[in-house]
């Protein structure tokens, strides 16, 4: 089942706090007891929204437009 539209959006920017934060693709799996394919799929979806390439990219975008 799809989770739905805002909980996925919860779950991007919760997972976008956690890359600010440093951690890996693992540490945020464990931190939100999700897989690291579902934290990955959670961070292409943010690169594709934010027109970011990376990490580095997507979170400079994140603070100009004050998401972090």
């Amino acid at each position: 089942m799809r989770r739905h539209r805002s909980s996925r959006r919860a779950a991007r920017h919760e997972v976008l706090l956690l890359i600010a934060r440093g951690l890996s693709t693992q540490e945020i799996a464990d931190t939100l007891g999700i897989s690291p394919n579902t934290v990955k799929s959670h961070s292409r979806s943010l690169f594709n929204k934010l027109g970011a390439h990376n990490r580095v990219q997507a979170l400079a975008v994140a603070q100009e437009r004050n998401l972090v």
